[in-house]
């Protein structure tokens, strides 16, 4: 199963960031088979010689608002992740250029009992935490068993990781037995992706009641440095680092800009070299134009399961929510041709609750259903019998909470207001910070939201943190848990194929969530920052591990 496939500067009063990349793979190496025989291959035209990798120089990077909170293992919010992934680690994690393969980290190997039940990592000896405390199987279990159990007020995103795990046990010191509560195709893929599987210090948690709080101290490639709210967050390299010569880069620091267009400008003129997937910074159009006019700049687009949805959520114990007619109903009238060309600026796909690159449904039959298809007088024409079946022939009035200052939410929550309109749903949109929105989000006190649904595991199933047992909008039904289960425990391809084909249709029927539209976002980068690399799902790639600057 191991193979497994700030400088800071202004622009006028404004603080301008640089931001940046992802994990380059560690090499791996692929011994020959026992009785296998060597072949001679035709000649080939030689390639240039690769690279070697430079050490040194800082890389400024940049993101549009403020973390949360810097609890890099309980944090929600992808911006509390991209900041504190480069300081910790995994037991495994997702090679970002052999694609979904899974690679050791804290463990340096692992093995499967016969019956797909127990799992023992074997750990690397010597790791040190960044205050210099020994890394052990005791850190593990310590961190695992909060997954069952977190802290009060902390909503985590593994809660696939907390169903499958049953018992955690300590063999030795560097040795760890997890006995799960099946046999399970996707335990290695939650465990190998950040910051799903992070494992956090004991000696910290037991301080600390179990949360990290703002204590950054991992055993990652980077150490944190300094933060300085509205300004900039820094981390420096980790000399006692356990992979051998990484990390390259001296550090990281990243720029708080809320200004999109300060942004573009920096980074065309050099003070940004790298921009995050997650800012949106700039549309397809902008991407083009800097691949024309810039060629020592390039742009990568993130496909495949890296991408997101423009999306909308409603809470399940809310009415008129928690009836399904009304779902449907706003699933049938959304024009999703339109937010494509909206939302995307035309580079984003159709999809279901399950993106392309994960669905068994063919797009040509998708775009044929109910709700996908054009034109949508029809669509509309249900939607509204469907409505007034509900009891709500003229529509009703409701508020969708958004994460301001967040320019895609933003964006989502006026494309739904308009879409919803089409059907007399006044939607009133309540804007709040960062800290709000996240605190109202775990607690569940919004009639609905809008959303990105992250695949952050590349398979089937891996959005199950937004549509899986405990999720966020209150979506709790046996008939999903025993479809995602049968995927789970598929012996074949071919029966996970047609398990996965029965859970999207059962979503699509279901419409837990409205899906407008499927995204890739753009990374744009200087081509002297080297090693940067699309990842195998959103939330990877993060840890700067193998990046470097050729000059």
């Amino acid at each position: 199963m191991c193979g497994r496939k700030l400088i800071v500067t202004t622009f006028s009063t404004t603080v301008v960031l640089l931001l940046a990349g992802c994990l380059a793979a560690e090499p791996s190496s692929a011994p020959t088979k026992a009785g296998s025989r060597a072949t001679a291959a035709p000649a080939a035209t030689p390639k240039p010689a690769a690279e070697e990798p430079k050490y040194g120089g800082i890389v400024d990077t940049v993101q549009d608002k403020d973390p949360a909170d810097l609890d890099g293992l309980w944090g929600t919010s992808i911006f509390t992740q991209v900041y504190t992934n480069p300081s910790f680690n995994g037991l495994l994690q997702h090679d970002p250029v052999d694609n979904p393969r899974i690679v050791p980290r804290l463990a340096e190997r692992w093995e499967v009992s016969p019956d797909g039940t127990i799992v023992t990592f074997y750990l690397r000896r010597g790791v040190k935490w960044h205050d210099g405390q020994p890394f052990t199987a005791r850190d593990v279990k310590a961190t695992m068993d909060l997954w069952q159990t977190p802290p009060p007020g902390k909503f985590w995103l593994g809660v696939a990781l907390r169903q499958l795990t049953k018992e955690v046990r300590i063999a030795d010191d560097h040795t760890v037995n997890v006995t799960l509560t099946r046999r399970s195709n996707v335990y290695l893929d939650f465990l190998a992706t950040g910051n799903i599987g992070t494992i956090a210090p004991k000696h910290i948690l037991d301080k600390q009641n179990g949360v990290l709080k703002n204590t950054v101290v991992g055993t990652g490639p980077f150490k944190f440095k300094k933060y300085d709210p509205g300004v900039a967050y820094q981390v420096e390299r980790n000399a006692d680092y356990f992979i051998k010569g990484r990390p390259y880069l001296d550090g990281v620091r990243t720029y708080i800009v809320k200004d999109h267009s300060t942004m573009l400008a920096a980074f065309r003129t050099g003070r940004i070299k790298v921009t995050w997937v997650k800012t949106g910074a700039f549309t397809a159009s902008q991407g083009e134009a800097i691949k024309r006019d810039m060629p020592h700049a390039d742009v990568i687009k993130m496909d495949e399961f890296t991408l997101l949805s423009d999306a909308w959520y409603p809470n399940y114990t809310r009415k008129p929510w928690n009836e399904k007619k009304v779902r449907q109903a706003i699933s049938l009238a959304v024009d999703r041709q339109a937010a494509v060309a909206m939302l995307t600026d035309g580079i984003g796909a159709i999809g279901s609750q399950l993106p392309p690159s994960a669905s068994v449904l063919p797009q040509a039959e998708l775009l044929q259903k109910p709700g996908y298809r054009q034109p949508k007088d029809q669509d509309l024409a249900e939607a509204k019998k469907l409505l007034a079946e509900a009891g709500y022939p003229n529509g009703f009035k409701s508020t969708v909470l958004v994460r301001g200052g967040t320019k895609s939410y933003e964006n989502r929550a006026v494309f739904a207001k308009d879409q919803f309109a089409k059907l007399g749903i006044e939607l009133q949109l309540d804007f709040r910070d960062e800290a709000t929105w996240s605190r109202l989000r775990r607690d569940r006190d919004f009639d609905s939201q809008v959303l990105s649904v992250v695949f952050y595991v590349p398979v089937p199933v891996g959005g199950a943190s937004y549509f899986g047992p405990g999720n966020d909008f209150n979506f709790e039904s046996a008939k999903r848990d025993e479809l995602m289960a049968k995927y789970d425990t598929a012996a074949t391809d071919a029966e996970k194929k047609a398990a996965a084909l029965e859970f999207e249709q059962f979503m699509m029927e279901e419409a837990p969530y409205i899906v407008f539209d499927w995204t890739p976002e753009l990374r744009a980068y200087w081509k002297e920052v080297k090693n940067l690399k699309p990842a195998a799902s959103y939330q990877n790639n993060n840890s700067w591990e193998a990046v470097y600057i050729s000059k």
